[in-house]
């Protein structure tokens, strides 16, 4: 490795048998990182190899996925069945990292920047974990030829889609690492002849998936509720805007080229 005061040589301690599947011909060797943790130095080696491309007429699966603060996420399938992941303990253990670099900022000393520096990369190291946990479980559970269907969080703003957030939920908001696990599930569902697919995010948390009726007004936040005014139909939240990106991908499968929902006049 390359160092300020020249080239070093290090030795490396390979785990036995778990790097042969990795070096069997299939896979391409791509660019690497070194890290230094307590003392050890690690080194993280990026790996690449060629998919069998996602055909719509052999999917097994289509399942929507809303990404939030209070359920990480909340998915919804073929089958009803309706899936919450509880952001409770980590949404407490973000507000303890948050705490921690607000009390080291006001030291503003040389060692306290170094310690917030060290505690940020301790809590991307620990959400990264999480979001890999979570989308390897989704990928597992699901197999082969499943089409997981996300928002396209691109140029949304949060903070003005809910104004009546307080200022710590909308730091916690901005903080969150939605496109950390966008990321990891795309390519662990390529890894197993599956795909994410991007839809637009309007009206999904807004829609009432019986009737189609689109009102603001009839999701209840402070009770994590949607009523239908219309057809009467109550469902939590969550539950609706991931059952409303069930049905745009859904759509996308029957052969609509970008399904999104429009709010008539």
């Amino acid at each position: 490795m390359l160092t300020l005061q020249g080239r070093e040589k290090a030795t490396a301690h390979w785990q036995v048998g778990y790097f042969d599947k990795f070096y069997n011909g299939g896979w391409e060797q791509c660019s690497a990182t070194l890290h230094e943790r307590r003392g050890k130095w690690y080194l993280h080696i990026a790996m690449q190899k060629d998919v069998e491309e996602f055909s719509k007429e052999h999917v097994a699966h289509v399942v929507g996925i809303d990404r939030g603060l209070r359920q990480i996420i909340t998915t919804f399938d073929e089958q009803k069945h309706i899936h919450f992941e509880s952001g409770k303990q980590i949404a407490r253990r973000r507000r303890h990292f948050y705490e921690l670099r607000r009390l080291l900022q006001k030291k503003n000393t040389k060692s306290s920047k170094h310690r917030i520096r060290t505690i940020e990369n301790r809590e991307n190291r620990w959400m990264a974990d999480i979001n890999h946990q979570i989308s390897k479980a989704l990928v597992s559970h699901y197999g082969p030829n499943t089409l997981f269907v996300v928002e396209d969080l691109t140029d949304v703003s949060f903070d003005k889609k809910n104004l009546k957030r307080t200022k710590k939920g909308k730091k916690e908001l901005r903080s969150w690492a939605f496109y950390d696990f966008e990321q990891k599930l795309v390519y662990k569902a390529l890894a197993n002849k599956s795909l994410v697919l991007k839809v637009s995010a309007a009206y999904t948390s807004q829609r009432c998936p019986r009737c189609g009726r689109i009102h603001k007004e009839n999701r209840k936040h402070d009770r994590h509720l949607y009523v239908c005014d219309c057809c009467g139909h109550q469902m939590n939240d969550d539950a609706v805007g991931a059952e409303n990106i069930y049905l745009l991908g859904t759509q996308w499968v029957s052969g609509m080229e970008a399904p999104h929902f429009e709010k008539l006049s």
